[in-house]
């Protein structure tokens, strides 16, 4: 499976927002590098090792080991068999190119070259159900697979494309569904986006989610202003209905002012009314086996702490019972934000930097 990503505002997974917000991509532009590419979220790294798998199954008759990938195979089959095109070739992991866009590009996860086409993705997650109908992702995909894998003079603007969603869920009714539409209404939609990309306005809707310009988008920060000045007690239901919608944009708007402040503070810039603290420190035995036996040279009761293993560092001073240092193993507490009267200490970046260098060193071999 293709690791690369198509070049900001360029590929099929922002489509929606570029059609829609097209000047999302220069205001990004005007962040740092780094916090132009937020760093893959653990669910979008599992996605992408669910991906994986579902192209080892279907390439070399893997067989799936997880329930997700099991699923998603059946749903696959289903949409075959109602579609007629189960005895039909399929391509896996077809990278395709939009033609006419320089650097646009994108990977089709299941191609059918039938009748109907067939553009199939596979999604993975819980939290967003994603559909077939009206998909930007999907009408990018299809776009391009028409204009890389497809022979021009072999297709006709009333030929029927379908395009499915398989996404293994239990908050959908099945586990997948399509959309059925034609090679010309694609083109149609082809050419809005052309149209899209040479503008720079900017607009709110879904496709601000995991926007990395939403922090310093204008109009986010309007709707924020907006909602510090409401009086939430005095909203009629219909306007607490609004306010309700707009806040899960709020919260995105939040998470993304987090992550920039985050980015400031650790180059330590001074920013007013807030500070780098240290998380919790996470604590677990270094070994197991080594704390058990502590446990049975300090003659403590098995049931007590350790029924199947030893009990945590926490639950055992719960009982008043003190251990020696190495047998733990600590994973400092992450760098977080934290508001000035905060009783933590602030991180002198400096010092934990020279700690950090000591620990290093005192940790080779001469």
């Amino acid at each position: 499976m293709p690791e690369q990503h198509a070049s900001l505002g360029k590929g099929g997974s922002v489509a929606s927002r570029t059609l829609n917000c097209p000047g999302w991509v220069p205001l990004t532009l005007t962040l740092p590098p780094e916090l132009q590419h937020p760093p893959a979220s653990q669910f979008a790294i599992e996605g992408t090792k669910l991906h994986e798998e579902m192209e080892e199954i279907l390439l070399n008759n893997a067989r799936p080991t997880h329930e997700k990938t099991d699923r998603a195979l059946d749903a696959f089959d289903l949409v075959c068999e109602e579609l007629g095109v189960q005895d039909e070739e399929f391509m896996v992991e077809q990278r395709v190119q939009l033609k006419g866009f320089e650097g646009y590009w994108g990977t089709c996860d299941i191609v059918i070259d039938a009748r109907p086409i067939v553009i199939l993705d596979w999604k993975f997650g819980d939290g967003v159900m994603v559909f077939a109908e009206n998909n930007d992702q999907l009408q990018f995909y299809a776009n391009a697979a028409l204009d890389t894998l497809f022979d021009p003079h072999a297709i006709r603007p009333s030929d029927e494309v379908v395009l499915a969603i398989v996404q293994p869920s239990d908050r959908r009714e099945q586990d997948y569904d399509y959309w059925r539409t034609t090679v010309g209404d694609l083109r149609s939609w082809k050419a809005r986006y052309a149209a899209a990309v040479k503008q720079t306005h900017i607009e709110l809707g879904s496709w601000c989610k995991f926007c990395p310009a939403l922090a310093i988008c204008p109009k986010q920060r309007c709707e924020a202003e907006k909602a510090l000045q409401t009086n939430l007690a005095e909203l009629q239901p219909e306007a607490l209905g609004e306010w309700w919608s707009k806040a899960r944009f709020l919260e995105d708007f939040i998470r993304e002012l987090d992550r920039i402040v985050l980015y400031q503070l650790e180059r330590e810039v001074e920013i007013p009314g807030c500070k780098l603290v240290r998380g919790k420190t996470q604590r677990a035995w270094e070994d197991s086996k080594a704390t058990l036996a502590w446990i049975k040279a300090q003659r403590l009761p098995l049931k007590d702490f350790a029924p199947r293993t030893p009990v945590t560092p926490a639950a055992m001073e719960r009982q008043n019972v003190e251990f020696p240092d190495e047998l733990l193993k600590k994973k400092t507490g992450k760098l977080v934000i934290a508001p000035e009267l905060d009783p933590r200490p602030a991180v002198n970046l400096g010092l934990q930097r020279v700690a950090d260098m000591m620990k290093a060193t005192s940790g080779k071999k001469n």
